[in-house]
């Protein structure tokens, strides 16, 4: 695999809490790549509506920078509500064990007792398996075990889809109960998922043109956003920044006055983690790209 190539950023007195650690890695990170000295703006006692801080540069130029971290809130509650209602369930009905993969807008309240009686009656029907798409998008992806003949597909799949589940997978247990596993439904890894980045930063972008239209990053010669993603937050577009590779991601779609975007991750590269830094930049209207500082110590192994 060619791994991403990365920033050493130094990590003493980041703050514990890992929402509050965006702003300081995002100074950390330009102040490195850009050699220009930071002010701070967005301090107790400042003035009211500033972006987060300047980059002020040797010649005079300042560089209005706001930061914003990527936040699933529907991952967020997904993981919160698995917390409150627990994702394992011991079934004495069931004769497999069954991981159900469900979609972050699922409502998990009361959700086992939904699942149940459909989970026994595709038990019955010999389903050991499904997936919301099918190879060629034409309907669920249904599999059943090796000693059923019979393969019509119950209404109960379908029921299961309805109900949030995105692919269900049963492992027999043999001579003991059967148990069901709510886990998060994750995109990263499977396929093409750089978009998942400018989707984020698009998002960003549209929250964030009220900050950066304030008079006080009008004095700057540019704006620039900063957005940082985080497994606690967005794991799945965390992982398609590290594994995928700007030149193939949709280029963002700055809105004015924003004229430069930046997105960073912690590497999960073997060795690194915490500490080292992949980011990407854009300019308005420019695609993706790794900064050039970058190729100056990157690390690429095949």
């Amino acid at each position: 695999m060619r791994y991403p190539p990365s920033l050493p950023v130094a990590v003493d007195g980041l703050p514990a809490k890992r929402a509050d650690q965006a702003e300081k890695v995002a100074a950390r990170v330009l102040s490195r790549l850009t050699g220009a000295n930071l002010e701070p703006l967005d301090v107790i006692g400042g003035a009211p509506g500033q972006h987060d801080f300047d980059l002020v540069h040797d010649d005079g130029r300042r560089i209005a920078v706001e930061v914003t971290a990527c936040i699933d809130w529907d991952a967020a509650r997904f993981v919160d509500a698995l917390e409150r209602q627990a994702s394992h369930h011991d079934v004495d009905r069931l004769h497999h064990s069954w991981e159900l993969r469900l979609f972050e807008t699922t409502q998990v309240r009361g959700l086992i007792d939904e699942m149940i009686p459909r989970l026994i009656q595709i038990e019955a029907a010999g389903v050991v398996g499904l997936a919301r798409t099918g190879l060629f998008d034409d309907g669920p992806m249904v599999r059943f075990g090796s000693s059923h003949s019979d393969h019509s597909v119950p209404a109960a799949v379908s029921e299961l889809l309805a109900l949030g589940v995105d692919t269900a997978w049963a492992s027999p247990r043999p001579g003991s109960q059967g148990s069901v596993e709510f886990i998060r439904r994750s995109l990263g890894g499977s396929g093409r998922t750089e978009n998942l980045v400018t989707d984020e930063v698009d998002r960003a972008a549209r929250n964030k043109v009220a900050v950066m239209s304030r008079a006080a990053a009008a004095e700057g010669s540019e704006r620039h956003l900063f957005v940082w993603l985080d497994a606690d937050f967005c794991g799945d577009v965390e992982f398609s920044l590290w594994s995928g590779y700007p030149d193939t991601a949709r280029p963002p779609a700055l809105p004015r006055p924003i004229d430069h975007a930046w997105v960073g991750c912690w590497s999960l590269t073997p060795g690194e983690g915490i500490g080292h830094v992949v980011i990407w930049e854009a300019a308005r209207g420019r695609p993706w790209r790794y900064p050039d500082v970058l190729s100056i110590s990157q690390s690429l192994y095949d």
